[in-house]
């Protein structure tokens, strides 16, 4: 991924000991929101395909298994892409971190079979089918932050609770439509709310830091 704002075009590296991506020309962080707003930018891309593709199969331009398919193939290499970047670089991924998405997958796969099968009986309709298609593409911003977070088993934060959601995992009320983003600091990890309408979910995790992560 690249960062396309104008301040930020700059080649990125991984720093270690900040957990986050810095600029290598000037050394400066680049902010959780700019990240947020790339891994955004990603998932709008995929929702207009997703879209795209819906309307298709409400036109039978395709067939469901065609949908279902290239569904899935977006949805993977979305979810790949965005692990990657939470990692810092494919240079980081572990294979638990290889499992960690191939499980998000195998459960967004479940889910999508299901999706499938009400489209192919006729209880979605076009309207519901196109707004649940779009939240696949929200739902990808989870493995970006599964991955932030693996890299943060830290000893000092073992007397925090044990933050066990991300942005986007969908088990928050606003489900893949989440705008918050995760914080690292000296005293634990923070879930932070950016400006944006919040669900009672997240209002009660942005209060209950600092966390521990693993």
């Amino acid at each position: 991924m690249s960062l396309d704002q104008p301040e930020i075009r700059y080649q990125l590296q991984w720093n270690e000991s900040e957990h986050g991506w810095q600029l290598v020309g000037t050394g400066d962080m680049v902010s959780t929101a700019a990240i947020h707003q790339e891994v955004r930018n990603h998932a709008v891309l995929s929702s207009t395909m997703f879209d795209t593709m819906t309307v298709q199969l409400y036109q039978a331009q395709i067939a469901v298994s065609q949908w279902q398919n290239a569904m899935l193939a977006e949805i993977k290499d979305g979810h790949i892409a965005d692990a990657i970047f939470g990692a810092g670089g494919i240079g980081n991924m572990t294979p638990e971190a290889y499992a960690r998405v191939e499980a998000t997958l195998a459960k967004e796969a479940k889910y999508l079979a299901e999706f499938a099968q009400g489209i192919s009986d006729g209880t979605v309709s076009e309207l519901q089918a196109r707004a649940r298609a779009r939240q696949y593409a929200q739902a990808m911003e989870q493995s970006y932050w599964n991955e932030w977070k693996a890299g943060l088993d830290v000893p000092e934060f073992s007397n925090l609770p044990l933050l066990e959601n991300v942005p986007g995992d969908g088990n928050t009320q606003c489900h893949g439509n989440c705008q918050c983003v995760l914080l690292f600091n000296a005293d634990g990890v923070e879930w932070s709310l950016n400006v944006a309408e919040h669900c009672p979910d997240c209002l009660a995790l942005a209060s209950g830091g600092p966390y521990r992560v693993v």
